[in-house]
């Protein structure tokens, strides 16, 4: 019986090896590789390709929340637009399944480790797995005769890690993770940001972006500090930010590259907004033929400052109101949260009929990238009557004489004043 479990123990070492060239890390092979296909063959640094992978739950329990990610030390990463972990679900026991992945070949050996992380039984559990990959051999350079391309010892850079991007306020600064990914040093790099476009919410705090470094070895990590200025009216989102590159290798080769980051950012800055706040009038209660003074205040709802603020009075008229000088007044600013006041010399006719008389007080202005706003308000102004008015004076007149008392009793006299 002993004899029979070892033949077949034999039997199915030899069946694993001749199913693909796959090796096991983990003491437990819960989740076994059957098989790989490759989309390329004999692939070359920097390129990319697909992988199919066939595996199986070989564990005899039912695994959940089961995941296969790329181990960072492996010959090939995960292209950076695809999830950096494929989801593959809970596995019952026995069951087979295929994932595919987008890899980039580093330009060094051909191992490809495929970490599963899964829970079992109630327990997180780990295993495993290494794949040796069809790559082409990079040319490596000779001292001898013949000549060497040295051109084709390209440094590779991507963005690895997090980047803690989640930002408050007008100036920011984030901490980018850029590695070399290759096998070949680079030198001089010279980091900088895309020339800004309309849609861009970002400038350089100091008007350009460029960041030096000297050198960056072979899958090594550089963290660089890059300083932004968000514009005022940007709206809380995830923006894209350009980074290129340019470096050269060990032998003098130049190179450009580029990487996109992503900055996640929360603004509560609010455009300009002016509201009549307030109207102080001398005399309060002008009466025709008055000359008066309004003092027009005007306040800033937003957190942005409004600029060039022009406030016109219209409505005018010779039997109304009109004005001593111009109907037109400026401001220079009004900061955001704050207020500001217009004074203007006006003159009510003495023609005037009615008790209030409308002036529309029309209000423009721009925010700080030169945006136009415009706000338009109504004010009744309140007009004294020509006359005044009726003074009701009250006498109470007593005598003795009892037939006076009835016919006089109280004597009330209206005076128009």
């Amino acid at each position: 019986m002993n004899r029979i479990k070892i033949i077949n123990i034999l039997a199915l070492l030899v069946l694993l090896i001749n199913l693909a060239a796959v090796n096991v890390s983990a003491s437990a092979n819960d989740i076994i590789i059957m098989r790989s296909s490759q989309s390329k063959s004999n692939v070359s640094n920097g390129e990319d390709f697909e992988l199919d992978v066939y595996y199986k739950n070989a564990s005899g329990q039912n695994l959940e929340n089961v995941y296969v990610s790329v181990d960072r030390n492996s010959s090939f990463y995960i292209d950076y637009s695809y999830p950096q972990a494929n989801e593959l679900g809970n596995l019952s026991s026995g069951s087979e399944g295929s994932t595919k992945f987008k890899l980039v070949y580093k330009g060094t050996g051909n191992e490809l480790t495929l970490v599963f992380d899964y829970v079992k039984g109630g327990t997180p559990d780990q295993v495993s797995q290494t794949l040796y990959l069809s790559v082409k051999k990079e040319k490596e350079p000779t001292s001898g005769g013949s000549q060497t391309d040295t051109s084709e010892y390209k440094p590779n850079f991507r963005i690895v890690g997090k980047i803690n991007s989640k930002q408050e306020g007008k100036n920011i600064s984030i901490e980018v993770p850029i590695k070399n990914i290759s096998n070949f040093s680079a030198k001089d790099i010279q980091i900088t940001m895309s020339a800004d476009s309309a849609d861009s919410p970002f400038t350089a705090a100091a008007g350009h972006l460029s960041i030096p470094i000297n050198e960056i070895k072979p899958d090594t990590e550089k963290k660089v500090k890059i300083d932004l200025v968000v514009k005022p009216n940007t709206k809380s989102g995830t923006y894209p930010v350009k980074l290129d590159l340019r470096y050269s290798n060990l032998y003098g080769d130049l190179f450009s590259s580029s990487e996109v980051i992503y900055v996640d950012i929360e603004n509560n800055d609010r455009s300009p907004s002016l509201i009549l706040k307030a109207i102080e009038m001398l005399p309060k209660k002008p009466a025709p033929g008055d000359k008066f003074s309004a003092s027009i205040e005007l306040e800033n709802l937003g957190t942005l400052n409004a600029k060039d603020i022009k406030v016109t009075l219209k409505g005018f008229s010779n039997e109304g109101i009109y004005s001593e000088l111009t109907g037109v007044n400026y401001l220079k600013t009004i900061e955001g949260g704050k207020t500001g006041k217009l004074s203007f010399n006006l003159i009510v006719s003495d023609k005037i009929n009615v008790r209030s008389f409308p002036l529309e007080i029309a209000v423009d202005y721009k925010d700080e990238f030169g945006n136009s706003y415009n706000e338009s308000f109504t004010y009744y102004v309140p007009i004294q009557e020509e006359n005044g008015g009726k003074v009701s004076l009250k006498l109470i007149i007593s005598v003795r004489h009892r037939e006076l008392l009835h016919r006089i009793r109280i004597l009330r006299l209206d005076l128009i004043l």
